[in-house]
């Protein structure tokens, strides 16, 4: 747990080296990727330039969940610990995920998750004061965000003409409506998929997944890849939820359950969770810790 916080941090200061030195950093870290700068939000400028970083893990989107991920870890370190240096980094992970991921659902989910988790703990009087200080942070930055919702929009054409016409969402609706019709035409996919080389969504669609965790399951898998991807995650919150009564390693546990569901929250509008390498390894020793302390509960329980 202490490993990911402190690991974030580093993720931080390899993003600030990126924005400075991004061929070299990219040459470093993803030389096979052949990309040299992931860019900006069309141009958009702040106090300073927005250029994207995905630092150690490789992408802008998947950098900034990370940075969820470890806000949340961070969060309970503090709840717990009582140590103020685990939340006086959150502040840090946030302006990053803010500057240099980029990321608008990672920008959202970390405030629908920090919500999320003071209204689970009854910590009504924090959630006042978080309230306070977000409408502060959106009056301040509202051109920006403003902008930030409006950019990127890369419609792709489908036969149903969705998209263009969806605020800030018009651009992912057209994706899915999209994969959706690669189904709909060939119906025998719908039962085994097209299979994770994806090279159908990525011929016809541009794109390497639905920008859907639920979506693209179904597209590689068909519906045995969908209903085993959602029996893992509501076995993971279910496992975790029932764990929490046994009060052990409730840092642990509060921060996994919450990490799910920040990851499920981002995985509506994008396809980190279980399809971005880098997230899924920082995911499979919690997940063997996890299964680790329910042994242990049972254990207790038949004692």
């Amino acid at each position: 747990m202490n490993a990911l916080v402190w690991i974030g941090l580093i993720a931080v200061i390899v993003a600030v080296l990126e924005y400075w030195w991004p061929v070299e950093i990219h040459e470093f870290y993803n030389p096979r990727v052949g990309e040299e700068s992931w860019g900006s939000r069309g141009g958009i400028q702040w106090f300073i330039d927005l250029k994207r970083t995905g630092s150690i893990i490789g992408a802008p989107n998947a950098f900034g969940m990370f940075l969820v991920m470890t806000s949340i870890i961070a969060w309970y370190r503090w709840r717990f610990d009582k140590n103020p240096l685990f939340l006086g980094i959150i502040p840090i992970y946030f302006a990053s995920i803010f500057l240099f991921s980029n990321a608008r659902q990672s920008i959202i989910t970390f405030w629908l998750i920090f919500m999320l988790i003071f209204l689970y703990e009854r910590k009504y009087i924090h959630a006042f004061f978080l309230s306070v200080v977000v409408a502060s942070v959106f009056i301040i930055a509202k051109p920006f965000m403003i902008a930030l919702m409006k950019v990127g929009k890369h419609y792709i054409n489908n036969p149903y003409g969705i998209g263009p016409n969806i605020p800030i969402l018009g651009e992912r609706a057209s994706i899915w409506a999209a994969v959706l019709y690669t189904l709909i035409v060939s119906p025998i996919h719908i039962l085994f998929g097209y299979g994770v080389s994806n090279d159908i969504m990525l011929l016809q669609i541009g794109k390497q997944t639905a920008h859907n965790i639920f979506l693209t399951a179904f597209h590689f898998s068909g519906i045995p890849g969908l209903v085993l991807l959602t029996m893992i995650i509501i076995s993971l919150l279910r496992q975790t939820k029932r764990l929490l009564t046994y009060g052990i390693a409730k840092p642990f546990l509060y921060s996994f359950y919450f990490i799910t569901i920040a990851m499920l929250l981002s995985g509506l509008v994008d396809s980190i969770f279980f399809f971005n390498p880098l997230i899924t390894w920082v995911m499979f020793p919690l997940i063997a810790c996890l299964i680790k302390l329910d042994s242990l509960a049972k254990q207790e329980y038949k004692e």
